[in-house]
């Protein structure tokens, strides 16, 4: 599994393994890194934090074991992926979200100011 492309030596990797011209996965070696992660929920708009976990290209079983939070299976492996950027899309519905929770508290609000007058005129 490759993680770089080019080496002519094993220092030059940050795995220690150089094979044939290329970085590969090195079992022996563990990388850990930072990566920052992003997420977005209706309800609660978009968020970013870091996470700490395997570097890109490591092997892993799970997403949390993952410095991207991403474990992909490909072919007989599964490892490390890039992380989920957040798109325009997410951009578009948080925008959209705090416009409609402007306007529903401005009608909440008006509701119960007319509700107000009416109880003080009977």
């Amino acid at each position: 599994m490759f993680i770089s492309i080019k080496c002519t030596s094993d220092s030059q990797c940050l795995t220690n393994k150089c094979i044939k011209g290329a970085c590969i996965f090195n079992e022996r070696v563990h990388l850990n890194f930072v990566l920052i992660i992003y997420s977005y929920s209706l309800i609660f708009g978009g968020r970013s934090y870091r996470h700490c976990g395997k570097a890109l290209g490591v092997i892993c079983k799970k997403n949390k074991e993952c410095g991207s939070k991403r474990c992909i299976k490909d072919l007989e492996y599964s490892y490390c992926r890039k992380p989920n950027r957040p798109s325009e899309y997410d951009y578009i519905l948080g925008v959209l979200q705090i416009y409609l929770l402007t306007i529903a508290l401005i009608i909440i609000l008006s509701i119960l100011s007319i509700y107000h007058c009416i109880k003080l005129i009977l």
